[in-house]
């Protein structure tokens, strides 16, 4: 599904108004209306509703909502954060209309934060079916302020989230990085204006939002030509991969190399070496030293494998070494010897094919941009801030999408911010943001697991950021499957086992 930016949506809405000359009230009117159906199909029999209303157009909506509920029949609570004198001009519009209705229609009480009694108020809340906050939108980019810092605290202190719809964005949660600016009211359900907001969808957002359900305003969302931003859902990928020629083969798949383990983590060798193995792979190779070599034969049949000596520099051992090799995935259990060292950093920035970089092979990257396009990085945010000189890991976690996309522009490659709700990124400036996957998963070798399916698809895709979006995306559905299936903590195995059942659930082949 595409979503967007905190700013295209602005502009969006900034077109509407100004080019296509729809009054900005006309819009608010609109999206009430919207708003009102959707709530109230969620909520049938609901008689009772209570909005938190902010001093900008998202407390507006807020009040076309409470003004239609009114006219249906509901007792309706309405809390103002500020003064109605310093609300905009479309607030005080919406909030003169109510009025009239209630003259007609009493069935409205209307309090203000830090003047009426807040025991009344939280016995209101505490009696009403539905609480809508609309006290802030998208607007806002720096910590809370009072009195919203204290509003919002205390809505969440008052543990009434199941109830809580939030409009276009939970109060105090940034609607590009997905973090809470201080803090957020917790919803149960966030129904956003116009388009997917793509913070919505970004870790911890989930924590915040509840279900989230994108509410058709009329915006031209067509017009949109700047850098793709979307999430992952379960019929994106279908009919990606073809393979309907009777004369396809195993050189059609493409031939998988695997620069992986060491005598103390052969493990993470052969999981790389499965995930190849599980993503349609013509042909794998595992690259490496005798001892792990010797281990993979008994363990995958399948593979293939080729003995390789450290202390061999010379630049035609290494070409005939990886000769046929369309697709190289390294890291996973390398030694960190620092002759070795040396010598996959020698392999890395001469490769010229697709390139998966994991584990050890992060630690190796010079922060230069690489000259091959078509690497693809798998960091989880510990080795992201390694990479990214300065940044700390708590950084990168407030911001996974900004700093994804940063390293993906500044190296020139394809990035896997790994975690929940993982981030694909390329140079281009496009996001994916991946919805599969479960804290089932937290387990050693999953990312080895990954990196492999990462590399089988590469030169099935011919592109590093489909081929990182398939796999991250098949990972994850595997891991449900698993997770749907077993109901317990899982393995990287245990995942590998449901990998051709995410194809097929994907459609991937149709």
């Amino acid at each position: 599904m595409r979503v967007y930016s905190v700013n295209r949506i602005r502009e969006f809405d900034r077109i509407t108004i100004d080019e296509f000359g729809l009054p900005s009230h006309s819009l608010m009117e609109v999206a009430g209306h919207n708003l009102f159906k959707e709530i109230r199909k969620r909520f049938e029999g609901a008689r009772s509703v209570f909005v938190l209303c902010g001093k900008g157009n998202n407390g507006g909506d807020g009040l076309v909502v409470a003004r239609l509920f009114l006219l249906n029949g509901c007792n309706v609570n309405i809390l103002l954060s500020e003064d109605v004198s310093v609300a905009t001009a479309d607030f005080k519009r919406n909030y003169d209309i109510l009025e009239n209705v209630s003259k007609k229609i009493p069935n409205l009480n209307v309090y203000r934060y830090n003047i009426d009694e807040k025991t009344v108020i939280e016995k209101a809340l505490f009696e009403s079916d539905i609480v809508i906050d609309a006290l802030l939108g998208t607007g806002i980019n720096s910590d809370l302020k009072s009195p919203y810092r204290e509003i919002v605290g205390w809505i969440n202190s008052l543990e009434i989230s199941e109830r809580i719809v939030a409009i276009d964005i939970p109060s105090g949660l940034n609607g590009d990085t997905g973090s809470p600016m201080s803090d957020a009211i917790v919803s149960a359900l966030t129904l956003t204006l116009g388009g997917g907001k793509i913070g919505l969808y970004s870790y911890p957002a989930p924590k915040y939002t509840g279900e989230v359900v994108v509410v058709d305003i009329g915006l031209p969302l067509r017009l949109d030509t700047s850098p793709v931003y979307e999430i992952t859902d379960g019929e994106m990928f279908r009919g990606r991969l073809k393979r309907l020629d009777i004369n396809f083969h195993k050189g059609s798949g493409g031939h998988t190399g695997v620069l992986a383990g060491s005598d103390e983590r052969s493990g993470a060798a052969y999981l790389s070496v499965l995930g190849a193995l599980k993503s349609g792979a013509g042909l794998v190779t595992l690259v490496s030293e005798r001892k792990v070599i010797d281990g993979l034969t008994h363990l995958y049949p399948e593979a293939m494998v080729r003995e390789l000596d450290y202390s061999n520099t010379d630049e035609k051992y290494i070409e005939n070494l990886f000769f046929g090799i369309d697709t190289l995935v390294v890291g996973p259990g390398l030694s960190r010897d620092e002759t070795k060292k040396a010598w996959v950093t020698k392999v890395i920035y001469g490769w010229k094919g697709y390139l998966v970089l994991d584990a050890e092979a992060l630690n190796l990257i010079s922060g230069k941009p690489f000259s091959n396009d078509k690497v693809v990085i798998t960091p989880h945010p510990l080795e992201l801030s390694r990479i990214m000189n300065g940044v700390s890991k708590d950084e990168i976690q407030r911001d996974r999408i900004g700093y994804a996309l940063r390293c993906a522009r500044e190296l020139g490659c394809t990035v896997v911010l790994k975690g929940a709700r993982s981030i694909i990124a390329n140079a281009n400036g496009d996001v994916t943001i991946n919805t599969t996957g479960n804290q089932f998963m937290a387990s050693g070798g999953m990312g080895d697991l990954l990196s492999g399916i990462i590399g089988g698809l590469s030169y099935q895709t011919g592109s590093t950021y489909e081929a990182a979006r398939i796999g991250v995306f098949v990972h994850g559905l595997a891991a449900d499957i698993a997770k749907e299936r077993r109901q317990s903590p899982l393995v990287a195995t245990d995942v590998a086992e449901y990998v051709p059942f995410a194809f097929e659930k994907s459609g991937l082949y149709v």
